[in-house]
């Protein structure tokens, strides 16, 4: 049995070269190694950049104790990717490992290897843009809606960590850190201060949602970012991405996430509008969303997105971090957006 790695233990590359020797064999481990940042530009170790075989691939180490789900979720997710390349979808293939399979361990810790697909990540996409993403994420809805029942079956099995309470995140929002951003001068403890209201405006839209007993097959985190997109003026999808959040559960989740990401699209609310009423449309031809869910879409969304964006303003107020990707964040989570994309969808015309 392995010893379990000491979490204060440091990631380096050679923990990075004896995991690769592991797991792929001793040729990945004489190639270049950089470790990527997260959004504080820290290099926290869990997403290595290997320089192999004249084609980068990625090193994902689950490091994040979120991320640390049973074991038994790595083959299912394999064969749910499986079914959902089958049918069109370009989700991504991960190395095989030494062993046949696609995950490795060392130190009880799940490390992955998957190519890096050369494309663009827009946020705020064009609408020839959006229109291949809301395709691409609407097929692989209709993918997910399609795996076995044994399948969702064994995924519901898996234990996986429970959503964050945003309750208890709406009232540290309230009492804690509001009126600390509130007394802060500076641009990000008026960017802080203007997301925590949003927070706190949108706790009607999320206690008027009554959580739905479904199981299906579920991304779990179709945001922008997950698409990678072709250049010129057809733009394809060349790659869907991290599985990693993969659960048994609502569908609508995954919805939601797509119609939050349609309505980035640029050039103002005219655009917007456009663009959710395409999802919309799409969506409902292909019996994927009922008569009156997307009521259900962005309150949902939020009860999600709600924790996290409190734990990151909880580091920048508190802590007094900042980096390089905070404006990514703020954008990712901004529940103003969300409550405007909530009007959009219920609001008159459609």
């Amino acid at each position: 049995m392995t010893q379990k790695l000491d979490t204060r233990t440091r990631i380096d590359a050679d923990w990075v070269r004896a995991a690769l020797t592991r797991g792929w064999g001793p040729e990945w481990a004489r190639v270049p190694l950089n470790p990527l940042t997260d959004w504080l530009g820290r290099t926290t170790g869990d997403s290595w950049l290997v320089h192999a075989r004249s084609h980068p691939h990625v090193l994902k180490i689950r490091l994040d104790p979120a991320e640390q789900v049973a074991p038994a979720l790595y083959p299912l997710r394999q064969k749910v990717m499986a079914h959902c390349r089958r049918h069109g979808v370009p989700a991504p293939n991960p190395v095989p490992a030494a062993d046949g399979g696609t995950v490795s361990w060392r130190d009880d810790l799940a490390c992955e290897l998957t190519p890096m697909l050369k494309g663009a990540v827009p946020n705020h996409a064009g609408q020839d843009q959006i229109v291949a993403v809301v395709r691409a994420g609407l097929r692989l809805r209709a993918s997910l809606d399609e795996i076995p029942a044994h399948l969702v079956t064994a995924l519901a099995a898996v234990i996986r960590p429970e959503p964050a309470d945003w309750r208890r995140a709406v009232e540290q929002a309230r009492t804690e850190l509001l009126p600390v951003a509130a007394h802060r001068t500076d641009d990000w403890g008026r960017a802080c201060a203007a997301m925590l209201r949003g927070v706190v405006a949108a706790e009607g839209l999320m206690a008027a949602i009554r959580p739905r007993q479904v199981a299906a097959a579920v991304h779990g985190s179709l945001c922008a970012k997950q698409f990678v997109l072709s250049g010129g003026r057809d733009p394809q999808v060349l790659g869907l991405l991290d599985f990693g959040a993969l659960h048994a559960g609502d569908p609508l989740l995954d919805l939601a996430a797509l119609a939050d990401t349609a309505a980035r699209v640029r050039v103002g609310e005219t655009a917007q509008r456009r663009a959710l009423a395409q999802f919309l449309d799409c969506a409902v031809r292909n019996n994927l969303l009922a008569e009156g869910q997307e009521q259900l879409l962005m309150p949902l969304l939020l009860t999600r997105t709600v924790p996290p964006l409190i734990e990151v303003i909880r580091e920048v107020l508190l802590d007094g971090r900042r980096g390089p990707g905070l404006v990514e964040q703020f954008d990712l989570y901004d529940p103003m957006h969300k409550t405007h994309v909530h009007r959009l969808l219920t609001g008159p015309g459609w």
